[in-house]
């Protein structure tokens, strides 16, 4: 099923409306932006660990994931990376069926 495409002219925002979606929307870029620092952070720790064990000379992978799950720093980084994510899909799904239902008339 062919999903149609949200038209900005459907309908007509009041004020109100419109600083919801203005916060909205910040939000959601406060937690995206947020979001890509913490995947940086991984990806930067992750690095430093990789480096380290092969410093050390350390090849077996399980040796290796067991440093890698080991250290709280980057499986944090992930973590949060994680749930801040989370937070702007929930921000992005609000923003969605608010629009679907002005559209639909039936806000």
């Amino acid at each position: 099923m062919k999903q149609r495409a949200f038209r900005a002219d459907a309908f007509e925002l009041a004020e109100g409306d419109q600083e919801w979606l203005r916060a909205k929307w910040g939000m959601i870029r406060k937690y995206q932006t947020e979001a890509d620092a913490a995947v940086n952070r991984w990806r930067r720790l992750s690095d430093e660990i990789n480096n380290y064990l092969d410093r050390k000379c350390i090849t077996d992978v399980v040796e290796r994931a067991r440093y890698r799950s080991d250290s709280l720093a980057l499986q944090d980084a992930l973590e949060t990376g994680k749930w801040l994510r989370g937070e702007a899909t929930a921000h992005i799904a609000d923003v969605n069926l608010y629009l679907k239902l002005k559209e639909l008339g039936l806000l």
